[in-house]
């Protein structure tokens, strides 16, 4: 085959030889060419595969061989060219009807057979038949807008990178032959058998470089065939061989996928959407730089790196169709990894605490389904430092909103979480399903968990806004707040009258910091609450808003004089400033109850502050504080205040009617005394059983254990015995609390610890020396305050799920939440890829 040949056969010649060599030729196989061809069509028709006539000459279960094939590509194509070109071909395919034994098709044969052994692996490596210079590769015939072409097969197609590609005469296509001396015969990939260019050969060589260069990209060629065949060529071990590239290709694929992770982890710490309007089909990487930002984005963003990252450009271009992990499935795979680290980095911490509280609130989602925010408090103790920590664990949706459902749900989730830490406290707000006593959810948890241990505690910010909602109930303040309501509202819902009001505030209080008005916040007590102040120090300019509106005329003018006539009434004035007066007291213990790392010592002692602060102001000899309240309601109104009508037979029922003679005396006793009393008797009311519990405890505190004796505390400890993990008996911790006694009262009081993180974080509590006292201290800082964490994550939750985003899933909502949650939190995406791997079977090899 070194050198064609012309023998000069005309067709009809070279069909009598072809029919010599065939045993039994069937005699309807002897026609002549013309009647046999067809007419080629618009679809691609290959030279060498059996869609003409030809395949009738093979007998069953027989492949034709090349000559063959390139003699029915003769016969399709005689119609479309001349005599000449049918000549030729037919000379060639006679010519070639001998085929070298070094042909890689006899290697496919060995290998269907089962006979391939390593010497005759080696041969076909180095001595594989390779057609010579001048050879006449086939062709498939490609029709376009009529006009036929002709696509040959050629050298080039089989050198350089292409160089362990091989043409095999006998069977007339391309095969791989790293590939078809080393896959298994029964290899396949996710279930798939691999044929192409290994058992059957590539013969539409019209698209040959797509298919030749899509092959050399294909992990199976790469990472076993490639590394066998130059293991046996160099004599190297081949399982080396094998370990070094399926390190080096597992390297390439996790670098390939973290530069996919990234972007998703970005998109989701910073909240922002990932698709757009369009977001289906596969990424491009245009040549020009453009980016699809129709696309969401995550694709521009994708797009945006691929141009300043080669390795991302490589992937998103060249990687395989199946395993690139941009789809909006393996982006929802990709966050569920990443939440399954964050989750179990968590965890890791409240069992290494050994003690947990949980936190639970509820909520309604832009798509109308309940979401409850499970949260966790532990104490972090690690390197010499004692911190508190309130983290958010996860969003889950319950249809079952009553107690026992709830706690279902609760207990199903830490179940899953795989918690070994033990619950001693539980946090929620006081709606009956959660706080009820007999089948609320905290009576449930602790009735199935077995345990008294695992306590409620109402939170204390929700008693405190429910303690100021209680005292608001009186007439006159009700009022005043409701009027600052009403105009905030009204100056609000226009863009000219809230523009109006700017300009009068820096006409009339240019030194004040508050540029516009706040709208009452019905659950956030603190917004509530600067909200009125901040309205009572814009008072001047708002009413000369007012007054300016009420010149449009209108309906805009109608209620800019009503809302101006109820702001100068002298009892909304008064009442104004008392509930300031209040209110700058209670508004630093709102935002002190929400600090993570108040326990529930300092929180008695917060709230025990403001009640004496407020009786002290309700004592006041000579009213001093209250003069001075009415003084700067009177210099607002820039006129005297006037008391309203009184009746003198004392018939008046329905409001305060008390027999002063001045306005100051009527609104102190009216007004000003009775909101003071109601505050009082409300914060004592709701916080006793958070003073009671803080006060039990509190009692192991170095400011406080130097006066107590065992007697005292041995009730409030005995609770614990034979529940909490660790503790001793009763005697052993008697002999340690005297120890412990002991050891403060020769300490000097200003160097004694105040508060239980202070005393957890001095040297002398250390588990050798007193692991009771440490455990009982180590309980009270985890017992929770608030249920703030799990209010703040309703805050994500709105702009997370928002109505444009309302059909999305329960876990990716999850996922999503944790990452904007914990923005603080790092992670490995070694670690992130890991989970990836471990949650479902990949396409790569990770």
């Amino acid at each position: 085959m070194s050198k064609r040949k012309s023998h000069g056969h005309d067709i009809r010649s070279l069909f009598e030889n072809l029919k010599r060599s065939r045993p039994n030729p069937d005699p309807a196989l002897l026609s002549t060419p013309s009647s046999s061809t067809t007419q080629p069509d618009s679809s691609i028709v290959s030279c060498d595969t059996a869609t003409g006539s030809l395949p009738d000459l093979a007998t069953p279960n027989s492949v034709p061989t090349a000559p063959e094939q390139q003699l029915q590509a003769t016969i399709t194509s005689s119609s479309q060219f001349d005599e000449s070109d049918l000549q030729h071909q037919a000379d060639e395919a006679a010519a070639e009807t001998e085929i070298n034994v070094n042909d890689i098709g006899y290697a496919v044969e060995l290998r269907r057979d089962g006979k391939l052994d390593t010497a005759t692996r080696l041969r076909f490596l180095k001595d594989c038949w390779v057609p010579p210079q001048g050879y006449s590769f086939p062709f498939t015939l490609k029709s376009d807008k009529g006009n036929v072409h002709k696509r040959y097969l050629s050298h080039q197609h089989l050198t350089g990178r292409n160089a362990c590609f091989a043409y095999s005469a006998k069977l007339g296509g391309v095969f791989c032959k790293y590939c078809v001396l080393f896959l298994p015969t029964n290899f396949a990939i996710h279930g798939q058998t691999v044929d192409a260019f290994v058992g059957t050969p590539c013969t539409k060589f019209d698209v040959i470089t797509t298919k030749l260069k899509k092959h050399l990209q294909c992990d199976y060629h790469r990472s076993d065939s490639v590394i066998k065949a130059d293991a046996l060529l160099s004599g190297t071990n081949v399982g080396h061989m094998l370990d070094v590239s399926r390190a080096k290709l597992v390297k390439e694929n996790r670098e390939r996928l973290k530069h996919v992770i990234e972007p998703i982890e970005f998109l989701a710490r910073c909240g922002l959407a990932f698709r757009g309007h369009r977001d289906c089909g596969p990424i491009k990487v245009h040549p020009d730089g453009t980016i699809d930002y129709d696309k969401g984005n995550f694709v521009a963003l994708l797009q945006l790196l691929a141009k300043h990252d080669p390795i991302l450009r490589e992937h998103i271009c060249t990687g395989p169709s199946n395993a690139k992990y941009t789809s909006s499935e393996s982006q929802n795979e990709i966050i569920q990894a990443l939440s399954d680290v964050i989750t179990q980095d968590l965890v890791k911490k409240i069992n290494k605490a050994g003690y947990f509280a949980l936190l639970a609130d509820e909520t309604t989602d832009s798509s109308h389904k309940e979401q409850m925010s499970i949260c966790v408090r532990y104490l972090d103790i690690s390197d010499g430092s004692v911190a508190i920590h309130k983290e958010f664990i996860y969003f889950v949706h319950v249809e079952d909103l009553t107690g026992i459902g709830l706690a279902t749900k609760l207990l199903e989730t830490l179940d899953s979480l795989h918690i070994t830490a033990q619950l001693v406290a539980q946090g929620y707000d006081g709606a009956s399903a959660m706080s009820g006593k007999f089948n609320g959810v905290q009576a449930v948890i602790r009735e199935q968990l077995g345990r008294k241990l695992a306590i409620y505690v109402h939170c204390a910010a929700h008693n405190l806004n429910l303690s100021l909602q209680d005292a608001c109930k009186l007439d006159s303040v009700r009022a005043a707040i409701t009027a600052v309501n009403t105009v905030t509202v009204f100056i609000r819902s226009s863009p000219q009258r809230t523009a109006l009001l700017e300009k009068k505030m820096k006409e009339l209080v240019p030194e004040s910091s508050v540029h516009q008005l706040l709208q009452h916040c019905k659950t956030r007590w603190v917004e509530k609450q600067e909200a009125f102040i901040r309205f009572n120090l814009l008072f001047p300019a708002i009413i000369e808003t007012l007054e300016k509106i009420s010149t449009w005329g209108g309906e805009a003018g109608s209620n800019a004089r009503n809302n101006l006539k109820l702001l100068l009434d002298s009892e909304y004035v008064i009442a104004g400033h008392i509930i300031d007066a209040v209110l700058t007291i209670t508004k630093p213990l709102s935002e002190k109850l929400q600090c993570v790392d108040l326990d529930l010592v300092d929180c008695v002692n917060e709230i025990k502050a403001v009640i004496d602060v407020l009786r002290d102001l309700r004592s006041d000899d000579g009213h001093v504080r209250y003069n001075k309240i009415f003084d700067s309601a009177e210099k607002a109104l820039g006129e005297p205040l006037q008391k309203p009508r009184t009746s003198a037979r004392c018939r008046q029922k329905h409001r305060a009617n008390p027999d002063v003679s001045t306005a100051r005396d009527y609104f102190r006793i009216a007004m000003y005394n009775p909101f003071l009393d109601g505050i009082i008797a409300t914060l004592e009311e709701r916080f006793s059983s958070h003073a009671q519990l803080a006060f039990q405890m509190a009692r192991l505190l170095p400011q406080s254990v130097v006066d107590e004796s065992f007697d005292s505390v041995k009730k409030s400890i005995e609770i614990y015995i034979g529940q909490l993990r660790g503790l001793s008996f009763v005697d052993d911790i008697e002999a340690e609390f005297l120890l412990w006694k002991k050891r403060w009262q020769n300490v000097d009081q200003k160097d004694r610890p105040r508060s239980v993180l202070e005393t957890l974080v001095n040297s002398a509590v250390s588990l050798q020396s007193f692991p009771n006292i440490r455990l009982l201290l180590q309980v009270l800082a985890t017992i929770p305050v608030t249920t703030a964490t799990a209010e703040r994550s309703f805050s994500q939750l709105r702009p997370l799920k928002s109505y444009l985003r309302s059909t999305m899933g329960q876990e990716r909502l999850t996922g999503l939440a944790q990452l904007l949650i914990h923005k603080d939190m790092k992670l490995d995406i070694d670690k992130v890829i890991d989970q990836f791997v471990q949650n479902g079977s990949r396409r790569i090899d990770l």
